[in-house]
């Protein structure tokens, strides 16, 4: 296995070489500028030193330097051997960081589905104020009781709101809309705003969420968005003349079909 200009052998020692990205990220080109361990991790990916990468990831959490434990936060921890005992002793830790506990909560329940010390790690982690991005990142993950009242505790932007509805199960997506609009106008709004986004980067992700929204979108606040839809539609299928001609149609009739100079 090999990223950029690194080679991997099957003896690779993985901790050793984790804790040297760490310390001089300067010094490995290979993983891209800046060195990131994403790109080492989706390197490894699918091969036979994914496990391994993880197991090592996992020793550093257990046992490295606070550098080491932040920097291998991020990584997928339960791909490494005993990972759920392992993780079930680092939430055992009441010295462990809040962060570090997300996140050993969000990978235990990766691996372990339902696991009580993983779920009640998250429920505290939702608890505590301040910042509960990561922690309402994990819930729409993993909570089984996903999204109740938890939504309320997301601030109303539009990223996180469309981060969340990424993340819920697609069996729970429209109760999780049903609580953002329960949630008040400002959440709504936003959620709406994240839709609008969704529709020019992705029209397959955002034709469910836009359903799922129609029934609470007066016009022509729903048409808009159609539209919107529909003009994504059309730039992601510029050689389809049967997608050009519906959407040219649509944005006649709501009398926004754009005037060339000169036009009246």
């Amino acid at each position: 296995m090999e990223t950029r200009s690194r080679s991997f052998r099957d003896d690779e020692d993985w901790l050793a070489y984790l804790r040297d990205v760490i310390a001089r990220p300067d010094a490995h080109p290979d993983l891209g500028a800046p060195p990131g361990l994403s790109t080492l991790e989706a390197a490894t990916r699918g091969t036979g030193h994914a496990e391994r990468l993880a197991d090592a990831a996992l020793a550093l959490l257990e046992s490295g330097t606070d550098v080491e434990r932040a920097a291998v936060q991020e990584l997928a921890l339960h791909a490494a051997p005993d990972a759920a005992p392992r993780l079930r002793a680092l939430l055992a830790r009441p010295e462990l960081p809040a962060a570090a506990r997300v996140w050993c909560a969000s990978e235990l329940l990766a691996v372990s589905r339902e696991d009580p010390a993983g779920l009640t790690a998250l429920r505290e982690a939702l608890a505590d104020p301040g910042d509960r991005r990561a922690a309402l990142i994990a819930a729409a993950r993993h909570l089984p009781e996903w999204p109740v009242e938890w939504v309320r505790l997301a601030e109303p932007d539009d990223a996180l709101l469309l981060e969340l509805w990424k993340e819920t199960p697609v069996l729970r997506r429209r109760a999780f809309v049903e609580a953002v609009v329960a949630a008040g106008a400002d959440h709504h709004q936003a959620l709406i705003a994240g839709a609008r986004h969704l529709v020019r980067t992705s029209r397959d992700q955002a034709a469910p969420l836009m359903k799922m929204l129609a029934p609470y979108l007066p016009d022509p606040t729903s048409g808009e968005i159609v539209i919107e839809a529909m003009v994504g539609s059309l730039r992601a299928n510029r050689k389809d003349p049967r997608q050009a001609e519906l959407a040219e149609h649509i944005l006649h009739r709501h009398d926004i079909w754009p005037k060339k100079p000169g036009d009246e």
